[in-house]
């Protein structure tokens, strides 16, 4: 019945116990908090209590307040919200528009864009805050785009989305910049493939002319033909294949234990296991030679979910079951 939409079901432990007949009831309560003008007035955070406030001016009797926690799961769930702390919660849909001002490195920096060809879908950047909310560097978070430190890889980087030049661009510095380009072009196909049939390029800007760029595939498929050089459109000069394709892709052999170092920094709290090994597959694209070290890799999934800290859900220790 779930698959025919009848209904909605999550294998999730702590989403299981609710079963909702009407999928109306759900998607009614997630967009009676995304469209609340408090909200709005609030830069995107909400206390708790304000957020249950919102359910109940929708419909005091069908939005009781036993099922709020089930909803802000919900929400959770599907990356349309998280859990700032205990008693706040952040949409990022409602973010301030304006980009604070913040100081970032110009040295040692790997640059790659995504260009879109109809349009870049607005929930991109919300769904990325969110996954990697915990990376955030000092709250520097807004509509359009975030700035995330990793201590533990000692890199920092920006994420800028530009809805008019239907384009994203990732700016990573510090000396594991490859690496984490990784995890992040990882995040990036997690997210779009949730689209059905979204139309991109993937390009890395040339170093001496940042207004131009090559696409990633193109000089990849070069490469594979045995090319070393190529002459960029627009450009006055040719560019070394290697060279331009050398600051993107990860500089080194992973150990096992610095691929469950990437994989804590890339896997989202709420991801399953079966989202958790697309995102891993999706990383070790950029390092096939990893998977010929004898390492068992789905024995490292099992290390990682054996070793991370259950997602920070509200209300999952009720005990009775529910139906909506």
């Amino acid at each position: 019945m779930n698959d025919l939409g009848v209904v909605i079901h999550f294998p999730d432990y702590n989403l299981f116990k609710t079963h909702v007949l009407d999928p109306r009831w759900l998607t009614g309560g997630v967009y009676a908090i995304i469209n609340s003008p408090l909200l709005a007035d609030k830069g995107g955070v909400l206390t708790l209590n304000q957020f249950s406030d919102c359910l109940q001016q929708k419909d005091t009797e069908t939005y009781d307040r036993g099922c709020h926690p089930y909803i802000l799961n919900i929400m959770q769930k599907f990356e349309l919200c998280y859990l700032i702390d205990e008693k706040r919660v952040l949409v990022p849909d409602l973010l301030p528009v304006p980009e604070p001002d913040f100081d970032f490195a110009e040295t040692d920096l790997a640059v790659l864009k995504y260009e879109y060809v109809k349009f870049v879908p607005r929930s991109v950047i919300p769904r990325l805050i969110v996954r990697l909310h915990d990376q955030i560097d000092r709250d520097l978070r807004w509509r359009t785009g975030l700035v995330l430190a990793e201590k533990e890889l000692g890199v920092r980087a920006i994420v800028r989305a530009d809805y008019e030049a239907r384009a994203i661009e990732i700016i990573v510095s510090g000396k594991a910049r490859r690496d984490y380009l990784a995890v992040l072009r990882s995040e990036f196909g997690h997210i779009h493939r949730r689209f059905e049939q979204l139309e991109f390029s993937e390009r890395i800007p040339l170093p001496d002319r940042p207004d131009l760029g090559v696409s990633y595939s193109y000089l990849t498929r070069l490469e594979s033909e045995g090319e070393t050089k190529v002459f960029p459109e627009n450009a006055d000069r040719r560019y070394a294949i290697a060279e331009l394709l050398g600051s993107v892709r990860v500089s080194h052999k992973w150990t096992e234990e610095e691929f469950l170092k990437l994989l804590q920094v890339a896997i989202a709290d709420t991801d399953d296991k079966d989202t958790a090994i697309k995102v891993a597959n999706g990383i070790l694209m950029l390092q096939p030679n990893f998977m010929g070290m004898g390492i068992n890799f789905n024995k490292l999934i099992e290390r990682f979910f054996a070793g991370r800290k259950p997602p920070r859900l509200i209300g999952a220790d009720t005990n009775e079951e529910e139906t909506r």
